[in-house]
């Protein structure tokens, strides 16, 4: 149970309040918790200004929404670089590893974006996403029946018998 605010706590709050004073800076200076200063403000009748505040989120947010933007164009570049190694790949685990990278990236890429995309952008890079691993499963698919086909080729070895010699008794 919190312990009720000394009355002449109170007419300070109120008092700084109408003074103009942010209510952090008043509950530093009286001792109390902001949302005390906030209750007695508002009994009084008196409103902070929070145009500080809400300029000081807005430049967050903003600052936010650059980080994710260097982040999203970051992980675009690793799928480009990606999509360049896709054409040099023969072996088969090199390219699962290739699919499983491309499609970690670009998971992080669109979870990265649509906090800032419109849904038609969402839509297309999604569709970029399902194209490029048809493509993967494409080559994939060659690279198996490929090897399998090189299996198939080659000739059968003849047996190798035991070396007999000949003056063994």
């Amino acid at each position: 149970m919190t312990r009720p605010l000394d009355p002449a706590k109170q007419q300070e709050i109120v008092q700084l309040a109408s003074s103009g004073m942010t209510r952090n800076e008043i509950a530093k200076k009286v001792g109390c918790a902001p949302a005390t200063v906030s209750r007695w403000a508002n009994r009084a009748g008196i409103e902070f200004d929070r145009s500080a505040t809400q300029s000081a989120v807005a430049a967050r947010q903003m600052d936010l929404k650059a980080l994710r933007s260097e982040a999203a164009l970051r992980t675009i570049r690793r799928v480009i670089q990606l999509d360049d190694m896709f054409y040099g790949i023969t072996d088969i685990k090199d390219l699962r590893e290739l699919a499983a990278t491309v499609r970690d990236t670009s998971i992080s890429h669109f979870n990265i974006s649509r906090l800032d995309m419109e849904d038609d952008s969402l839509v297309e890079v999604k569709g970029q996403f399902r194209d490029f691993m048809s493509d993967i499963r494409e080559n994939a698919a060659f690279i198996e029946w490929r090897d399998k086909q090189q299996i198939l080729e080659q000739p059968e070895q003849p047996a190798i018998e035991p070396n007999h010699r000949q003056d063994e008794p």
